[in-house]
């Protein structure tokens, strides 16, 4: 699994796997720390539309996050494999 500083070097690219929308607000609540009600403002929607927008890009985040987990597991698997039969 990948470490806490692999995820947090990482983070950038899968935050750019995100829809326009769900980049701007996740980088004007998270970097610019900007409010929900703010970051409504700023893009002429609800703050529920905001909420809404902020909780789906949390999740598709959790959800590349596992599958790099995944991912990173499988080749582990496969290498500590190939040792095995050089073995």
């Amino acid at each position: 699994m990948l470490t806490f500083d692999k995820k947090c070097q990482r983070l950038p690219d899968f935050v750019n796997q995100l829809n326009e929308d769900q980049i701007l607000v996740i980088s004007l609540y998270y970097y610019e720390e900007l409010t929900i009600e703010e970051i409504g403002q700023v893009m002429n929607l609800t703050k529920e539309r905001v909420e809404t927008i902020h909780q789906t890009a949390l999740a598709r985040l959790k959800i590349l996050l596992e599958e790099e987990d995944i991912h990173e597991y499988i080749e582990n698997l496969k290498n500590n494999e190939m040792e095995g039969n050089m073995s």
